[in-house]
């Protein structure tokens, strides 16, 4: 058994955050003594924000957290602090059916705490802010007047639960996100939340990759704030017609874990996911603060912080927002943060790349390519021709000449 025990609770209050002139936060930390084989020993999260109530916590973010490494392992869970019984009631049920269906190699377990107190709810509704497309969507959809109070957006976070690489070598990068969030936040009349927190250390293994926990790593990291938000928006990855697919990220079933996930006092809810990518793509094309924030690049953050724009402008994903950018007659508004002028000196090969990964079924870029079709951009390509193509591109070593032999006979076969 995994068991949670010695819950401890700190919170300081007036601390300057650096680099943005001393500006007063309230730093808490939560933290738990783990007992697991292989696992760590604490479980530790810590926290910054501009006002914060002083509340001790229940175990929700700890049960989340440790949940899909109890489940790999195949071991039972117990939280030695209140959890929700909501939450709880759903852990031990269906939320344990979805992800043993999602990935087979997860076990089920039965997980067990201590009896909920009544916490006071919250009543922030937050969101992550990446400044990506599914970002910028979010913000652009649930911040206005119109919205009802319950999902009107009015703050943005930052976690650190394993995207920007190890525990140990993430703070830089991390840092210089929580300086994003925060000035972003500031400009534009929101809250900011902060969170680094070493749970990524929990996670080994294929079946606990971050693509395939990143949602119950995050949600984890809501509910450590969860006696200040009554609504967490996780901007979806999938439009409804692409999950439940097959596709090899969690995001694949996103739209039905999330809901799952709700407490008695916070809902965790898709955000845009009836959009698809070139839906996501027109909003932000017209979204102003979007034009000097986004930021998409799949480079790493060491080769990205030597450019002199925000995106390299020539990776797979700065490719396909360009193009779809592009798409929507929108790029040269966003020449603050893309290499525009690269762009249109080499459009052809960012339409190949963006080509190059639809034909690999990639859902979003898909989407682009199939609108490049309708506008005649490129010329349609079958899955055969593309693996053709490639063969003979990379060059006639003995192993190319059998696949290219192989591909050919197999044409052959083809009609026509």
């Amino acid at each position: 058994m995994i068991t949670a025990t010695q819950f401890e609770f700190n919170q300081i209050g007036d601390q300057e955050i650096e680099g943005l002139g001393g500006i007063p936060a309230v730093r808490r930390e939560f933290r738990c003594t783990v007992t697991g084989k292989g696992l760590p020993d604490e479980l530790i999260f810590t926290g910054e924000a501009r006002t914060l109530p002083e509340r001790h916590p229940n175990g929700n973010w700890a049960v989340l957290s440790l949940l899909i490494p109890a489940m790999a392992m195949g071991e039972d869970l117990h939280i030695d602090a209140p959890v929700s019984p909501l939450l709880l009631y759903n852990l031990n049920n269906d939320i344990q059916h979805l992800l043993t269906v999602y990935n087979a190699n997860l076990s089920q377990i039965r997980i067990t705490a201590t009896p909920q107190d009544t916490p006071t709810p919250g009543t922030r509704v937050a969101t992550g802010f990446s400044a990506g497309v599914d970002s910028f969507t979010t913000l652009a959809m649930f911040e206005g007047a119109d919205m009802p109070p319950a999902l009107r957006l009015d703050s943005l976070t930052t976690f650190d639960v394993g995207a920007m690489g190890d525990t140990s070598e993430s703070e830089p990068l991390y840092r210089e996100y929580c300086t994003r969030v925060r000035t972003y936040a500031i400009e534009n009349g929101l809250e900011w939340f902060t969170l680094a927190t070493n749970i990524a250390d929990f996670y080994s293994g294929p079946d606990c990759a971050f693509e395939k926990t990143h949602i119950l790593r995050n949600t984890a990291a809501a509910y450590f704030f969860g006696d200040v938000f009554q609504t967490y928006l996780y901007s979806s990855a999938f439009p409804f017609p692409q999950i439940n697919k097959g596709h090899y990220a969690i995001a694949d079933i996103e739209p039905i874990l999330l809901p799952l996930l709700a407490s008695e006092n916070m809902r965790v809810l898709s955000a845009g996911a009836g959009l698809t990518r070139m839906d996501k793509t027109r909003i932000v094309a017209g979204y102003g603060p979007a034009m000097s924030h986004l930021d998409v690049c799949a480079t790493g953050a060491r080769i990205r912080m030597t450019l002199p724009y925000k995106n390299c402008s020539k990776c797979w994903k700065c490719s396909r927002t360009m193009v779809s950018l592009d798409l929507c007659g929108a790029l040269d508004a966003f020449s603050a943060v893309f290499d525009v002028d690269r762009y249109h000196r080499d459009r052809t090969i960012y339409f190949n790349t963006v080509r190059d990964s639809a034909m690999n079924n990639k859902p979003a870029d898909l989407d682009v390519y199939n609108l490049m079709l309708e506008k005649g951009l490129v010329a349609p390509e079958t899955w055969l021709k593309q693996r053709l193509r490639r063969v003979w591109r990379n060059g006639l070593s003995p192993t190319t000449r059998q696949k290219l032999g192989a591909l050919r006979r197999k044409m052959r076969r083809q009609p026509g």
